[in-house]
């Protein structure tokens, strides 16, 4: 609680400073304070999917996959030929939900758009195939 201090602090002295509220939000899904941490995005973003590198790192390390998958699809919807987005939601919705075949087939339409990363992307599919690719 007291790690917690120095950023609720930052946070209230200006509430509408993003980064600040990130930290903290960040922060709080460390200490277990989801609620709470959500209502900050929420009231801020009108989302708790918001695509931020420290929660996403904040999301990947607390295993909130879901939110990382819609992370990435929302990625997608902008940019649908994004290679990075398109594995990144492959392997994060397979962490969620254990869906081999979604997985194995999202990581196939990949490669068909990157040819040139076929190998790299092959490796995730051998992985998810043999059930040892891990968070």
């Amino acid at each position: 609680e007291s790690a917690l201090a120095p950023l609720k602090q930052a946070f209230e002295e200006e509430p509408s400073y993003d980064l600040s509220r990130v930290l903290y939000a960040s922060a709080l899904y460390y200490s277990g304070q989801s609620d709470k941490a959500d209502q900050l995005l929420i009231e801020k973003f009108d989302t708790v999917y918001v695509d931020n590198q420290q929660l996403i790192q904040a999301y990947y390390n607390t295993k909130q996959y879901v939110r990382l998958a819609k992370i990435y699809e929302n990625r997608l919807a902008q940019n649908p030929n994004d290679i990075q987005s398109m594995v990144g939601h492959a392997v994060m919705n397979y962490f969620a939900t254990g869906n081999k075949a979604v997985a194995v087939a999202e990581l196939q339409k990949a490669i068909t758009v990157e040819p040139s990363l076929a190998s790299q992307i092959q490796a995730y599919i051998n992985q998810i195939n043999s059930d040892t690719l891990k968070p």
